[in-house]
């Protein structure tokens, strides 16, 4: 795992994870929280909030929300989830929304979005893509009545996707991915979907 504390040292701007493969950043005004980093062979995991707020800076910055990336391991044969295989994963949440486009999907759900915001509102972002072939899980929770629970959200949820992208470092050029085991060819999406967002 790499990362760049930018010009001040203070909050990560940029991580590269999931061996080297996949580079996140966050759109303008939101930062890496260094403490939520997961980076292993299976599963990464970043989490992203306001660069203020993790400076710590009592100043205007970008809207609150917090934002995840979720990447799988190597899922070459997992086509990516559609609008209504997330909603499922959601255990039956009420969608407000949902589009498929340009190899994104994304729905928004009228429940769950205060699970990982505590007082955050219960509508919230998520959306699925792939970088080569790993499956990329992404998210965005709100504060209860913020503009992000509504359909400024989703905007929010494609500038994430956009600033999710595939590195192809000397060594990745070298070496393959990976090659998934029995187990993990045997996977339905069904059966880990749920993981792309805990």
């Amino acid at each position: 795992m790499s990362i760049d504390r930018g010009d001040t040292g203070e909050v990560l701007r940029q991580v590269t994870v999931a061996r080297g493969m996949i580079e996140v950043s966050g759109p303008s005004g939101y930062c890496i929280d260094p403490d939520a980093l997961r980076d292993s062979p299976r599963e990464s995991f970043v989490l992203l909030a306001s660069c203020t707020i993790l400076e710590g800076v009592a100043m205007a910055g970008a809207e609150p929300a917090i934002l995840t990336v979720t990447v799988s391991a190597p899922e070459p044969d997992v086509p990516t989830p559609g609008a209504a295989e997330l909603a499922a994963a959601a255990g039956g949440a009420g969608v407000l929304a949902a589009r498929e486009a340009e190899g994104l999907s994304l729905v928004h759900l009228e429940r769950g979005g205060d699970v990982l915001l505590p007082g955050g509102d219960q509508r919230h972002w998520r959306g699925a893509t792939r970088r080569g072939e790993r499956v990329i899980g992404l998210a965005v929770y709100a504060p209860r009545d913020g503009r992000l629970a509504g359909a400024d959200g989703g905007a929010l949820l494609v500038a994430l996707a956009d600033r999710v992208r595939l590195r192809l470092p000397e060594t990745a050029l070298a070496t393959p991915d990976s090659v998934p085991d029995a187990t993990t060819a045997r996977r339905r999406p069904a059966a880990w979907l749920r993981g792309l967002f805990n």
